[in-house]
């Protein structure tokens, strides 16, 4: 289709005009400004998708940690974070990352928990603030916990999961 008027407005036409050749191309351009890719940004998807399984399991066990064993707040959300990083790295390197990877499973997992342990310190500390000081809702800051740090622990997993540019682990 070439063109189509949709309106007029002051003496001029506006045209649209549908190529789905050039829908990716615009992205592309946008796409470079950010630094994201097609590739990158169903990567990114996908990490975030393979994070539903372990904060779905989060959420409960936040809930019955807190509610049921009676443990403080920051406490069950440290215990949560721990599980979910486990689980999170299973995730990766099979459903994320897929392919090939170099180097020994327990290297790779020692890189990867060691660093976004580092990011969930961050993660936990904006939890506490938020829950204790600000007073959200405990569960309501653990899902904004989640936006807030989902970008920074993909660029760090693309690092570890990566075959060329990974972080060197020692063998």
């Amino acid at each position: 289709m070439r063109g189509r008027r949709l309106s007029r407005g002051n003496g001029l036409f506006v045209h649209v005009t549908a190529r789905m050749t050039s829908i990716p191309i615009h992205f592309d351009r946008l796409f470079a400004r950010t630094g994201f890719t097609w590739v990158r940004t169903i990567t990114l998807v996908k990490f975030m998708a393979a994070g539903l399984p372990s904060f779905g399991l989060a959420v409960p066990a936040n809930y019955l940690l807190v509610s049921h064993a009676h443990l403080d707040k920051p406490l069950a959300y440290a215990i949560v974070m721990v599980m979910q990083v486990t689980i999170n790295f299973f995730m990766c390197r099979h459903f994320v990352f897929g392919g090939k990877h170099t180097g020994q499973i327990s290297h790779q997992f020692g890189a990867f928990f060691t660093g976004i342990m580092a990011f969930r310190v961050a993660d936990w500390l904006l939890y506490v603030l938020l829950v204790n000081v600000v007073g959200i809702y405990y569960l309501a800051a653990q899902g904004l916990n989640v936006a807030v740090f989902g970008i920074a622990k993909f660029a760090f997993s693309e690092r570890v999961f990566a075959r060329r540019g990974a972080i060197k682990v020692e063998e």
